[in-house]
């Protein structure tokens, strides 16, 4: 008997068409799925597991992926310091699995969250928290690879710091997050990772890009009346983003 379909929490792309059917993931394919398909095919051949399986595609036009599970999104151990440091971690795992990958010549991607300069490495481009599954503490896997697509590393790292961090003015932050130190969490996430101390400005200033940019595309998105992106967009998303620059410009210049 075919196992029923449980929707899986929403993305803000494919917000409620994702699915669990039994071991695998079907979700909706785009324009650029089949380059995102032979990236994870790659990863699976280096022996990573920290992303899904690609399975292949279903009758109707789906892609199915291999199940990871664990926990995603804002849970109560979002600000421990075991999970910031195997989050880092996990994304050397990922930035190391993709160093072999040949991008094909014809190949088509998402770029809209990858970086606007130098695209070098296919990266993740969105690790945000509902982007990491995790065990406890232990990051054990990213999903949604929507947004993969040949990015710089440092703007790859600019993007998750910017989430687990995280880059919010205090006055925003709630919960675990309210009394975090960004400073000490910045420093023990980039040791986890291996980066070197030089390049640790460079990736601090590109947490404010990144910032500017998240905020052209959330605008692109929701000029487009794509519901789930119109909802953030007029939830206030915009001053928040902006409250968020200029908090994060303060901290630079406390961090070196």
């Amino acid at each position: 008997m075919t196992e029923p379909a449980r929707p899986l929490p929403p993305g803000l792309g494919n917000a409620g068409l994702v699915e669990r059917v039994g071991a695998n993931v079907h979700r909706p394919r785009h324009p650029n799925s089949s380059s995102v398909e032979a990236f994870l095919v790659h990863l699976a051949s280096t022996g990573c597991t920290d992303a899904p399986r690609f399975i292949g595609i279903t009758d109707d036009n789906r892609q199915a992926v291999s199940y990871i599970p664990g926990d995603t999104g804002i849970r109560p151990n979002i600000g421990d310091p075991e999970l910031l440091v195997s989050v880092a971690q996990l994304q050397r795992r990922l930035h190391d699995a993709s160093l072999a990958f040949v991008v094909p010549a014809h190949s088509t991607w998402d770029t809209q969250l990858s970086s606007p300069s130098q695209a070098n490495l296919v990266c993740h481009n969105d690790l945000n928290v509902n982007n990491v599954v995790a065990v406890g503490t232990l990051a054990v896997g990213a999903i949604d690879f929507d947004f993969a697509a040949p990015s710089d590393p440092h703007w790859d790292l600019a993007i998750a710091l910017r989430h687990w961090l995280p880059v919010i003015d205090p006055s925003d932050r709630h919960g675990d997050w309210a009394d975090i130190d960004t400073a000490v969490r910045f420093t023990a996430y980039l040791d986890a990772y291996g980066l070197s101390v030089a390049h640790r400005p460079h990736v601090a200033a590109l947490i404010g890009q990144f910032l500017d940019h998240a905020l052209a595309a959330m605008r692109r998105n929701a000029a487009a009346r794509k519901p789930a992106y119109v909802r953030v967009w007029e939830s206030g998303y915009p001053d928040v983003n902006r409250r968020s620059q200029t908090w994060w410009q303060r901290q630079i210049r406390s961090l070196f």
